[in-house]
C-alpha cells in the first residue's frame, strides 16, 4: 500500500509540475502584455497596436480557460491567411501611390499665369536648348566668374571668356526677353523624390545671372553703360522671378540673384557718371521689386504640407484609374520610379554599379515578398485615409500661419534640430508630423531673415541713388543722411532688420553705408558668421562692397 501510495504521489507531482509552468509561463506573457498596453498608452502608440495589444491581454486574462484555445486556433487561422497573401504573386496592375492631385490643381493655379505673359516659358525653352555642351563650343577656364566678377574686365584681357559671350549671344538675347516680363510661373513640383527639377532649375538661373554679370563687367569695361545697365537689371528681374515661385529653394536662390545684382547696381551708381536717365530707370526696377512675407509665407507653407503629403500618401496608399484607394501592396514603389529615371539619362559603365542599379530599380520576387510584409506593418501606422493623412498634417502645420502677423516673435529663434522634439517623438502618424512640421520651423525663421535682409538691401540702394543725385547736384556726397531726407521717401531711411537708422560716414574715396544688424550695435561695419556665439559682430556691409573694401585695406597695408 505503501508503495502504491508514493507511486500515485510521484505521479501527481509529475502532473503538478508543468501546470506550475505553464501558470508562470502564463502570468509572464500577461504582464508583458500590461506592460506593452501600458507604454503604448504613455507613448501614444497607434490605436490599432493598442487594440491589438488590449485583445491579446483580456485573451489572457479575461477569456475563460476552455475557449482560449478557439482564440489562438483564429489567431492562428489568421496568421496563415496573411502568409498567404504574403507569398501570392502581386498584380498591382493599375494601381499606382496616392498623390493629391486636387489639391495641386488648386496650387497651381493660384499661381497661374497666362503663357502669353509668363517668363518661365522662355526660361524652359533655354533649358531645353543648353542641356549639354555643344563640339564647337568655346572652353571656359576654370572658376572662370572669379576672373570677371570684381568689375570691369576686357575681352582682350580675357579672350576665352569674350568668346565664350559671343558664342551664347542668343541666349542672353533670349533671357533678357523672359526679363522683360513682370510675371513667371514654373509647374510646382510636389514630390519630394522628384526635387531635381527644381534643384537644376535653380543652378541653371544662377549661371545664367553670372553669365548676364560678367557680359555687363565686359560692357562697362568698353564704354557700354546702357548695356551694362541693362543686363545688371536683368539679373534682379531673374531674382524676382524665382521668388515668384511658392518653395523655400526658390526663393533663397531669388533673394540671391537680387543680392548680387544690387550689390552691382551700387557699384554702378557710386563709380560711373550716373546720369538721370539711368538713375530713374534704375530706381524704377528695384521700387518694383516686392516681397510680401503675409502672402509669401502661406504660399511656401501651402507647398509644403503638399510635398509631406504626396510623400506620405505615396508611402502609404495606391489609387487606380477609377479614383479607388488602398493600403499600398509597395510602399517604396514611388521612390522606385524616380530610380529608374534618374538611372534611364545616366551612363554607367561599370558592370556591378549598373546590376545593383537595376536590382533596384526592378525587384525580384522575394523583395516583393517584402514590401507587402511592410505593407502590413504600415497598416498599423497609417492614417485610416488620404484624407485624414491631410487633416493630420494640416492640422499639424496651422500654428505657423500666425507667423505673418505683425505682432509675431522673432527674438527667439529654434535650433536647428531641436533636442525637445525628439523627446516628444511618438511612435504615432500625428505625432511624426507634428515633429516635422517643427523641424521647418527654422527654415521660416531663416526665410524671414532673409526677407528683412532682402527688403533692406533694396532701401539701401535707393539711398545709394539718393547719395548719387545729391553728389551729381552739389559736386560731393552729403556729410550725412539728413540732408537727403527732402529729397528722399522716409521709408528708405530705416533699416528693417531693426528699426532703427543706417550708419553713413563719408570716406577719402566716397562713404561707408551699413545696417548695424539685428544686435544694433554700431561695429563698425564688421559681419562674423561664427554662430553660435550670439555677440558676434553682425553688422551689413553695403558700401563698399566687400571685396572693394579688402582690396582698399590692403592697399593702406
Amino acid at each position: 500500500m505503501e508503495n502504491e501510495q508514493d507511486i500515485n504521489t510521484a505521479g501527481d507531482s509529475v502532473i503538478k509540475k508543468p501546470n506550475l509552468a505553464i501558470r508562470i509561463l502564463h502570468v509572464i506573457w500577461a504582464t508583458l502584455l500590461a506592460i506593452l498596453l501600458a507604454a503604448g498608452i504613455i507613448m501614444q502608440a497607434p490605436w490599432k497596436v493598442i487594440v491589438l495589444i488590449a485583445i491579446f491581454l483580456a485573451a489572457a486574462t479575461i477569456l475563460p480557460r476552455r475557449r482560449r484555445k478557439w482564440f489562438w486556433a483564429g489567431v492562428g487561422v489568421v496568421v496563415l491567411a496573411v502568409i498567404v497573401w504574403i507569398l501570392l504573386p502581386s498584380n498591382n496592375d493599375g494601381w499606382r501611390p496616392y498623390t493629391f492631385d486636387k489639391e495641386l490643381s488648386q496650387l497651381q493655379a493660384r499661381y497661374a499665369v497666362p503663357d502669353a505673359d509668363n517668363a518661365a516659358i522662355i526660361y524652359n525653352q533655354i533649358l531645353a536648348t543648353c542641356k549639354q555642351k555643344e563640339a564647337n563650343e568655346p572652353n571656359l577656364p576654370d572658376r572662370w566668374f572669379d576672373l570677371v566678377r570684381s568689375g570691369p574686365w576686357s575681352s582682350k584681357d580675357q579672350p576665352e571668356i569674350a568668346a565664350w559671350l559671343e558664342y551664347h549671344e542668343d541666349t542672353i538675347d533670349k533671357i533678357l526677353l523672359a526679363t522683360r516680363l513682370e510675371k513667371c510661373s514654373f509647374p510646382i513640383v510636389a514630390d519630394t523624390f522628384n526635387l531635381g527639377i527644381d534643384m537644376n532649375r535653380g543652378s541653371a538661373m544662377r549661371h545664367w545671372a553670372y553669365t548676364l554679370i560678367a557680359a555687363a563687367n565686359n560692357a562697362l569695361a568698353e564704354g557700354g553703360t546702357n548695356e551694362a545697365v541693362e543686363k545688371f537689371l536683368a539679373v534682379l528681374k531673374i531674382g524676382k522671378h524665382v521668388c515668384q515661385q511658392p518653395t523655400t529653394l526658390d526663393v533663397l536662390v531669388g533673394r540671391a540673384c537680387e543680392a548680387i545684382a544690387l550689390g552691382y547696381i551700387n557699384g554702378v551708381v557710386v563709380n560711373n557718371d550716373a546720369i538721370e536717365p539711368y538713375l530713374n530707370n534704375i530706381e524704377k526696377a528695384v521700387t518694383d521689386i516686392r516681397h510680401d512675407w503675409a502672402t509669401d509665407l502661406p504660399g511656401i507653407i501651402d507647398s509644403e504640407k503638399l510635398m509631406l503629403k504626396n510623400m506620405w500618401g505615396g508611402l502609404f496608399y495606391e489609387v487606380n484609374s477609377e479614383g479607388k484607394v488602398r493600403l499600398s501592396r509597395d510602399p517604396w514603389a514611388m521612390i522606385r520610379e524616380q530610380v529608374k529615371k534618374t538611372f534611364a539619362g545616366s551612363t554607367e559603365d561599370d558592370p556591378e554599379v549598373k546590376a545593383a542599379k537595376e536590382k533596384w530599380a526592378c525587384q525580384g520576387y522575394w523583395w516583393k515578398r517584402f514590401a507587402r510584409v511592410q505593407a502590413i506593418l504600415q497598416w498599423f501606422f497609417a492614417p485610416a485615409s488620404p484624407e485624414e493623412l491631410g487633416r493630420i498634417i494640416d492640422e499639424s502645420y496651422e500654428k505657423y500661419y500666425a507667423m505673418t502677423r505683425p505682432d509675431a516673435d522673432w527674438s527667439k529663434q529654434p535650433q536647428n534640430m531641436p533636442v525637445e522634439a525628439l523627446f516628444q517623438l511618438r511612435p504615432n502618424f500625428r505625432q511624426v508630423a507634428k515633429v516635422m512640421a517643427r523641424s521647418d520651423e527654422t527654415i521660416y525663421f531663416a526665410l524671414h531673415d532673409s526677407y528683412l535682409r532682402a527688403l533692406m538691401e533694396q532701401r539701401t540702394t535707393r539711398l545709394i541713388i539718393a547719395l548719387r543725385r545729391y553728389k551729381n547736384t552739389n559736386g560731393h556726397w552729403p556729410e550725412n543722411l539728413d540732408a537727403l531726407k527732402g529729397i528722399a521717401p522716409a521709408e528708405i531711411f530705416v533699416d528693417p532688420i531693426n528699426g532703427d537708422s543706417f550708419v553713413y560716414r563719408v570716406t577719402d574715396e566716397d562713404f561707408t553705408l551699413y545696417s548695424k544688424g539685428k544686435n544694433n550695435i554700431d561695429e563698425g561695419g564688421e559681419h562674423k558668421s561664427n554662430w553660435p556665439k550670439e555677440d558676434s559682430p553682425d553688422d551689413q556691409l553695403i558700401w563698399p562692397r566687400p571685396a572693394k573694401l579688402k582690396a582698399v585695406q590692403d592697399k593702406n597695408g
